[in-house]
Formats: C-alpha cells, sequence, structure tokens
C-alpha cells in the first residue's frame, strides 16, 4: 500500500472514530432516566464531546489503530496464522470458536469491535464527570452499548450460529423464532417473561455470550 493509501485509510478510520463516537453518544443521551445526571453545562454539551480533547486524541488512537489492523489484514496470506493486534479479556468466551481466529474475515471483525470496545471504555473514563454514582451509572451504560454491538451476537457475523444452523438444517434458526414467539405471548410486561433459550453445551456457564 502506498503512502497516499495508507494516509487515505488513516483518514477514513478517524471519520469511522468520529461517527463510532457520536453514536455512542447519542445513545447515552437518550438514556436520561438510567444516567440520572442532574441538567448542567455538561449534559448539555454532551453531542459536542466527541470534537474535543481529550476525545480527538483517542480518536486518533483509534484510527492508527485499525490502520495497522487493515494493513496486517491485506499482506496476510492465505492460510497463514498470525498474531492478533488485541485480544478478548481473559474469561470472555464469546470469541472461543477456532473460526474467530483462523478465518481472516471473522477475525478482522473481531479485532476491530475490541478496538472499538476498548476505546469506548476510555471515552467513558476520560469524561469530566466528578460524580461518583454518576460516573458508575456512565460506566455501566457504556458497558450495555459495548456488549450489544458484538459480533457475536449476530447471525451473520458470528460463526458458531451459521454453523450450528448448517449442522441442525436450518433448525436451530426455527426453534429460535419459535421460542421468541412464545416469550412475547407469555406476558405484557418483561417481568412476566422467561426468555427461552437453546441449550448448546458451548454456552452454558457463559452469561456474557448470546444464545441462538
Amino acid at each position: 500500500m502506498s503512502t497516499e493509501q495508507s494516509a487515505a485509510s488513516l483518514q477514513s478510520f478517524f471519520q469511522a472514530s468520529q461517527a463510532l463516537t457520536q453514536a455512542y453518544f447519542d445513545f447515552v443521551t437518550r438514556q436520561p432516566s438510567a444516567f440520572a445526571l442532574p441538567a448542567d453545562p455538561l449534559w448539555q454539551s454532551m453531542t459536542q464531546l466527541p470534537s474535543l480533547e481529550p476525545f480527538s486524541t483517542l480518536q486518533r488512537e483509534l484510527a492508527e489503530q485499525h490502520t495497522r489492523l487493515w494493513l496486517s489484514m491485506i499482506q496476510r496470506q492465505p492460510g497463514e496464522a498470525a498474531e492478533p493486534m488485541v485480544k478478548p479479556e481473559a474469561g470472555d468466551r464469546r470469541f472461543s470458536a477456532p473460526e474467530w481466529g483462523e478465518t481472516p474475515f471473522y477475525d478482522y471483525l473481531r479485532q476491530a469491535y475490541l478496538l472499538n470496545a476498548d476505546y469506548l471504555k476510555k471515552v467513558a473514563e476520560a469524561m469530566p464527570i466528578s460524580d461518583g454514582p454518576a460516573k458508575t451509572r456512565m460506566q455501566f451504560l457504556t458497558r450495555l452499548y459495548v456488549d450489544a454491538m458484538a459480533p457475536s451476537n449476530f447471525a451473520a457475523t458470528n460463526p458458531e450460529f451459521i454453523k450450528t444452523a448448517l449442522e441442525t438444517k436450518g433448525e436451530s434458526i426455527t426453534g429460535g423464532i419459535r421460542n421468541m414467539l412464545a416469550d412475547l405471548q407469555k406476558g405484557p410486561h418483561l417481568d412476566d417473561r422467561r426468555v427461552s433459550l437453546r441449550d448448546r453445551p458451548q454456552y452454558r456457564d457463559n452469561p456474557r455470550q448470546r444464545r441462538f
């Protein structure tokens, strides 16, 4: 890749980091009851924070990391094992399937997500919030947002889901849909419902993993 192409990639990833940050703050500002911040200038200016320090520095760092990850992926030879730039935390079994490391497509999705997740956690830490409970709520909302955007949560980007669907000839998908419809009929209130889960051994003892 030429110098010009590298610079263009860096700029593209920087713009992507800005969009990610804006989407994150949009999510936070839509949770006033959960966040419970006072109506102060900080809360009112939340949507402008992505353009301020130290957030712009974090955005540049994220863009540089994504550029290095992308370059490592396009330079990777077919069948070549590569040391990941970033690894899941100890105990995180969402990416325990071998396809997450052996298949370049899933490997890239995994590492890109982990970079984004780490970045958003740093953003939450960098928020100028002195109130302890408010800071805790901010971190809690960040964890919710980060966990929700994991590629393991989506059928098209989860190799385990695709593998199971193929092995069961689609029964795992139809079974999941039946469970969902049954859950929706159990009661008008969330507290009245109990989510029916597919009994897959690889998801047991792992509350963070989405079940299909």
